[in-house]
Order: structure tokens, then sequence, then C-alpha cells
């Protein structure tokens, strides 16, 4: 069980940066060069390694579509389209890191490119918390500089 945590961990510690650009895919070419050198732990064949997660109670490899399943969507009318949270295996992968850094009280940092569901995700996180918490909401978009954000970042404690 622990060889199993481990080397999961270290697919993502390791891993977990990667992305694809314009002419290679890098998880796919990490999960080749992991499958090739490491078999004491076999992740399942289909897709790459960062498609799947430990399930806690069976502790064997499941796909992060199946956690997100779980999941119930519903489209609220109310909503913007561009507000709306999809759970699919990407957003459910996300929050699940999200969750745990979050727990561990670490910083998170989501990186991605416009239209990737960022700011979907962060928001959904931060309503979903306890009334413990206060949420300063910084916008940012392309024209924000380091200016603007230290001027806003003088004028939050005012709210508080």
């Amino acid at each position: 069980m622990y060889e199993l945590y481990f080397v999961w961990a270290c697919v993502w510690a390791f891993g977990g940066a990667l992305f694809q650009d314009q002419l290679v895919d890098h998880r796919v070419e990490f999960t080749k060069w992991w499958s090739a050198e490491f078999k004491a732990v076999k992740f399942p064949s289909q897709g790459t390694v960062f498609d799947y997660y430990i399930e806690t109670e069976s502790k064997k490899f499941c796909h992060w579509s199946e956690m997100s399943a779980e999941s119930e969507f519903h489209l609220d009318p109310e909503l913007p389209l561009q507000a709306t949270m999809v759970p699919t295996s990407e957003t459910t992968r996300v929050r699940f890191f999200m969750d745990m850094l979050m727990d561990r009280r670490r910083p998170v940092m989501l990186i991605g490119n416009a239209g990737s569901g960022k700011t979907v995700l962060v928001q959904s996180k931060l309503s979903s918390l306890s009334e413990d918490y206060v949420v300063a909401n910084v916008p940012f978009n392309f024209y924000t500089t380091s200016l603007m954000l230290q001027g806003r970042l003088v004028k939050i404690p005012e709210f508080l």
C-alpha cells in the first residue's frame, strides 16, 4: 500500500507540471518513460499515468472520470455560461489537488490558457469555504500590471 501511494506521489511530483505543446504531449512521453522504467506498480494501460487516482477503499487505480461522474451537474439559468462549473476529469483532478493543498494550508497557483476554467474552479472552491474564511477577490486580466495589483492590495484592508 505504501509503495502504491509513493509511486502515485512520485508521478505527480515529477510529472504533474508537464503539458502538451504544439509538437509533443509531454505527459504521454512521461507515461511511456515511467512505464518502461518502473515496473513494480502497474498503472492501467489506457491513457496516461495522470488519468488515474487511488480509490481509498479498494486501493486501486481508478480513472478521474469515475470521480467526476459522482458530481451532479445542474445548469443554473441565472449564471452566465462562462461561470458554469462542469465536472470533467480535468476539473475533478484540479479540484482534488486544490482541496488537498488547501486542507494542508499550502499555497495554490493555477496556470493555464485563457478559457481553461481557472477562475471558475477557484470561485467554486472559495464559495464552498466556511464562514471562518474571508475572501477578497482581486481580478486579473491581460492588462493587469504589478502596480495595479499593489494598489488593490493596499485597499483590501479597508474592507476587512
